[in-house]
């Protein structure tokens, strides 16, 4: 194999980047998922944590590019992903730009009756899947499963949401 240079990626936009490494980190936790399904990865539970975060990380990425390419700004300074849904939202407001995010992340005006507990969980989404903790030490010690080809279709979905997506946000500022 040979040397992967970066001068192809770094001749991209910040935004053409952004998309480009959520693709990168979804395509990494499908090529996981995968492996576990046929038994090359470890069916392991901390395995399954590494494929939520490739995807996790993938959505957030997603989710910046795409705010930065509507709104022509710099992409967004958090991790949280319910806040970068909310943005997203308010700058590509149309049905054309929905897709389902797996993790449970709502729409903002979607009620909830355990609003503190979902709140609670997203903000330590980009934790809970990197790491046995929270920032104080307490452990995330709720009860989770993970069914690998259950999985593997809500990333077929995101796969194809992604391109859909881009294409139409590209189409709508060109």
């Amino acid at each position: 194999m040979s040397m992967i240079h970066s001068p192809a990626f770094q001749g991209l936009s910040i935004e053409e980047q952004y998309f480009s490494l959520a693709r990168g980190y979804l395509e990494g936790s499908r090529v996981l998922c995968e492996a576990m399904l046929s038994d090359d990865y470890a069916p392991q539970y901390s395995h399954t944590r590494v494929i939520l975060h490739l995807c996790r990380h993938a959505v957030e990425l997603f989710l910046k590019g795409a705010i930065s390419t509507a709104t022509k700004t710099p992409p967004p300074q958090t991790h949280h992903l319910a806040n970068l849904v909310t943005e997203y939202e308010r700058a590509l407001p149309g049905a054309e730009f929905r897709f389902d995010i797996p993790f449970g992340i709502e729409s903002p005006g979607t009620p909830d009756l355990f609003d503190d507990l979902v709140d609670s969980l997203h903000k330590t989404l980009d934790q809970r899947y990197r790491y046995p903790t929270d920032r104080n030490g307490k452990p995330f010690s709720e009860p989770a499963g993970f069914i690998p080809a259950m999985f593997m279709s809500d990333l077929d979905a995101l796969s194809k949401a992604f391109l859909q997506v881009e294409f139409r946000l590209k189409k709508a500022v060109a």
